[in-house]
């Protein structure tokens, strides 16, 4: 991995963390404090939520909300290179012999018989968030 395929992926993910996370728990949490930066952000709404603490109805209001959007991240990714995956399978079980892939017009060369058979190159740092 190169660095600034590190580096983008690096960033991909502390941003996700404070989009999903942070932003989450700051937006529903209450604060006491009416004073100072507390009170302004207060104005916003921020810092104004119901939940003091992580109790059995934080996580009925926002943990849920959270716990989705973590599982929705983790198999959104992937959805794209597993549908192409499949498609190109039956395209591939379709055409089963040289002879048949010439006579179908779909490949006349080696190098578009290859396209058929390798798939997409993967790269890590679309990937990973």
């Amino acid at each position: 991995m190169s660095s600034m395929s590190f580096a983008l992926v690096w960033k991909s993910t502390l941003a996700q963390i404070f989009n999903t996370g942070l932003i989450l728990l700051v937006v529903g949490m209450r604060t006491e404090s009416t004073s100072g930066f507390a009170g302004f952000l207060q104005t916003f709404g921020v810092l104004n939520g119901d939940a003091t603490d992580f109790t059995w109805q934080w996580y009925s209001e926002q943990g849920v909300v959270l716990t989705l959007t973590m599982t929705f991240e983790i198999f959104t990714p992937h959805i794209v290179p597993l549908i192409s995956y499949v498609v190109s399978t039956i395209r591939r079980s379709c055409i089963v012999t040289d002879d048949a892939i010439r006579s179908f017009g779909v490949a006349e060369t080696q190098a578009q018989v290859n396209k058929l058979y390798v798939g997409e190159e993967f790269n890590l740092a679309v990937r990973f968030p």
